[in-house]
């Protein structure tokens, strides 16, 4: 039994459960969650929280339910709530699968149109970033005092309420399980990335790795294969599955830890979409060539930038900020130093004056940056050195822009989203923002993801001749302030 349903109240299945490689529904539903980045954590099972999840999931104890995150992702990124509160809406109605009809010998006679009635209602759950949150949630004896212990702890305070269309199951019913397998079935095709020791025996036919498909067996994906024991001939037409016929099971089929889990490609489908080969290569062709050249036409520049900083305010030079770049890989971001010193020491005592809404720092007239580095930002050279970044593949010229890994895990799925792709010196966020107070962030967030959703030759194209317009009208103060936000190191 894994860890998180086995302590607390201990659910163990109904005789009559479903099992497939060994594992019961509970078992498939935390695995399925764990395969999106998401840890399943039931009300009163003193489940610890695992860092490593993006998200957790919290439901009542019998509670299993299904349902897409995509639609979810503009609110978790943009507001950031500590809980976000969901309805689970089954659409009821009718619903159908056709189903291929057999003779005696095993020969196609048909196919049959089996009706089946889908519910109506609905289940509440919670969605949450805060491990402190999913931490009292799996402490709590009931409903009321989970609720009264987030409200006590003011975390009600900062919480979204969604209504998502999806499917919910109870444990225990042993009809309502084999309801909610066959609808993961239908859902989930690349089961390997939480399960270890199965394999695709066929396509779209899951079963134990190695196991034998033999010439008179019949299965047609979607569907898994439990463990078989008998002989008899294998006739599954999917979604659907063939339970375990024994009950010992390979030790080599378990949940794999979210360590083990692979890459989740399909978190946002939405938003994460990756794109043609042909783009990414011609679109690294064209940053390595428009970067060189632009190294050698602008070298003269830079020279007679770097010795007008070194008079200026001295050394360093550069400023070098570690920043993430396409895959979580830190690399370091190479700027014309623009601040004193001393910045960095000093952002505390101008806090009151910040006027962006997430964590970056931006203040109206900063008295840290030095007399040059305002001329510097107005006509954004100090972005320059930047093409070496270009240059080794750390960056392109349009892109998300390259932030470090605190402002990254504000918010997991446009994490996501943007280190799908390489950060870029310019990007729609930076020819796009109002600067409107209390928005910056929200659009920050919002720009981002909609050019990882719709980046194209046309659309980088586009980013760089606005860019380009910006820095010819000498840099209004809107279009520029990019450049005046710096971190401040964690």
């Amino acid at each position: 039994m894994t860890p998180e349903l086995a302590d607390g109240l201990g659910w163990a299945g109904v005789r009559d459960s479903p099992r497939i490689w060994g594992l019961d529904s509970a078992e498939f539903h935390l695995a399925w969650w764990r395969s999106q980045g998401v840890q399943w954590i039931r009300r009163g099972s003193a489940t610890p929280p695992r860092r490593e999840a993006d998200l957790y999931l919290l439901t009542e104890p019998e509670h299993l339910v299904l349902f897409e995150l995509a639609p979810l992702v503009p609110a978790l990124t943009w507001n950031c709530p500590s809980v976000t509160r969901l309805r689970v809406v089954a659409s009821g109605g009718d619903d159908y699968r056709e189903i291929v009809a057999r003779g005696p010998a095993g020969g196609v006679v048909g196919i049959r149109r089996q009706y089946r009635s889908r519910r109506f209602g609905s289940r509440r759950v919670l969605l949450t970033a805060d491990a402190s949150v999913a931490r009292l949630w799996s402490e709590a004896a009931d409903r009321r005092g989970a609720m009264l212990s987030l409200r006590s702890n003011g975390k009600w305070n900062r919480s979204d309420h969604h209504r998502v269309d999806g499917e919910f199951y109870r444990l225990g019913d042993p009809s309502d399980e084999g309801r909610f397998l066959s609808e993961l079935i239908a859902r989930w095709s690349d089961v390997d990335r939480a399960i270890d020791g199965v394999e695709q025996i066929a396509p779209g036919v899951w079963g134990p790795r190695h196991a034998a498909f033999r010439e008179a067996d019949v299965a047609v994906g979607p569907a898994w294969i439990g463990v078989r024991r008998q002989q008899d001939p294998l006739r599954v037409i999917g979604p659907a599955w063939a339970a375990d016929d024994g009950e010992a099971v390979p030790e080599r089929i378990a949940i794999r830890d979210f360590d083990d889990v692979a890459p989740a490609t399909t978190r946002s489908p939405s938003v994460i979409e990756t794109r043609a080969t042909g783009f990414d290569v011609g679109k690294r062709l064209f940053d390595l060539t428009a970067s060189v050249i632009g190294l050698t036409l602008l070298l003269p520049v830079m020279l007679v930038v770097a010795i007008a900083v070194l008079i200026d305010d001295g050394w360093p030079i550069f400023f070098g900020h570690q920043r993430q770049t396409r895959g979580g890989r830190t690399f370091r971001c190479l700027k014309f130093r623009t601040m004193r010193r001393n910045a960095e020491r000093m952002a505390a005592s101008y806090a009151d004056r910040n006027v962006c809404d997430g964590p970056q720092v931006f203040i109206e007239d900063d008295p840290r940056v030095t007399r040059l580095g305002r001329v510097l930002r107005r006509f954004h050279l100090d972005e320059l050195p930047q093409l070496l970044n270009v240059v080794v593949g750390d960056m392109s010229l349009v892109g998300p822009r390259p932030s470090p890994e605190r402002e990254n895990r504000m918010c997991p799925a446009w994490r996501d989203a943007r280190l799908s792709v390489r950060p870029g010196i310019t990007g729609l966020w930076q020819v796009s923002r109002t600067r409107q107070p209390g928005l910056d962030f929200q659009e920050w967030i919002r720009f981002d993801m909609e050019y990882v959703a719709s980046r194209s030759w046309r659309l980088d194209l586009w980013i760089i001749w606005r860019t380009v317009q910006d820095i010819l009208r000498r840099g209004s103060r809107d279009s520029s302030a990019d450049s005046a936000i710096e971190e401040v190191k964690a």
